[in-house]
């Protein structure tokens, strides 16, 4: 039992080890060939809110470049620096840590779910979204009103391999330059639907997207 509580602390050490330092030793490397890091995008919208209608929705995009297609919101923090080293890179994935309040005098319902179509903002019915929190590894909560227990979490992973395919893993369009979005992209949608009516106030969102984003194409010392 010592030998394996021994053993578990040596490993445990080791990851952190890995975590903090990386030797190159070939003569003239800077950085690895491919490089994988999670990347953190806090989106700065804390409120979302419509104008006279049932529904709100929007998307994230599989672009660490510009990860919310109807903010420009610019890329991920950490992103710049490592493209300063690689010229390509591609999401492997998108994990969202979503929570959120609801300030209306009704109840509504949160929707959230990965897809390979992003959905325009603010362009679905409520009965769009009950209809496609259907889709699988979707989630859905309910919000009791302002004056109730009005606050949720949820969460929600994109996995390309399921959304797209084995083809994911050899075509370049899901990949780009480290300056654009890539040609082809995959989403998550959030939206909420509000079953009484429009909506009065606006929604308070907290929204965390954990990009896996592998770079490549290792940068040549040219002038």
């Amino acid at each position: 039992m010592k030998r394996q509580i021994v053993k578990q602390q040596q490993r445990k050490r080791k990851a952190n080890n890995n975590q903090k330092l990386v030797i190159l030793k070939s003569i003239g490397r800077f950085a690895p060939d491919r490089l994988r890091a999670n990347l953190v995008y806090h989106d700065t919208t804390l409120t979302r809110t419509v104008t006279s209608s049932d529904a709100i929705n929007w998307s994230y995009r599989s672009s660490a470049y510009d990860p919310d297609p109807a903010a420009l919101t610019g890329s991920i923090p950490g992103f710049v620096e490592l493209a300063n080293l690689y010229t390509s890179y591609c999401v492997k994935s998108m994990t969202l840590d979503f929570e959120t309040a609801n300030q209306n005098s009704e109840a509504v319902i949160l929707v959230a779910w990965p897809s390979n179509v992003a959905q325009n903002t603010n362009s679905l019915t409520k009965a769009d979204l009950m209809e496609y929190s259907s889709n699988l590894r979707a989630q859905s909560k309910v919000l009791g009103a302002s004056n109730g227990i009005n606050v949720a979490k949820l969460k929600v992973v994109a996995n390309p391999r399921s959304l797209v395919g084995p083809k994911f893993n050899t075509d370049l369009d899901f990949s780009a330059s480290t300056s654009t979005n890539p040609v082809e992209m995959y989403h998550i949608n959030i939206g909420y639907a509000n079953p009484y009516g429009n909506f009065t106030y606006p929604m308070l969102t907290r929204s965390k997207v954990v990009y896996e984003v592998e770079f490549f194409r290792l940068r040549q010392l040219e002038s």
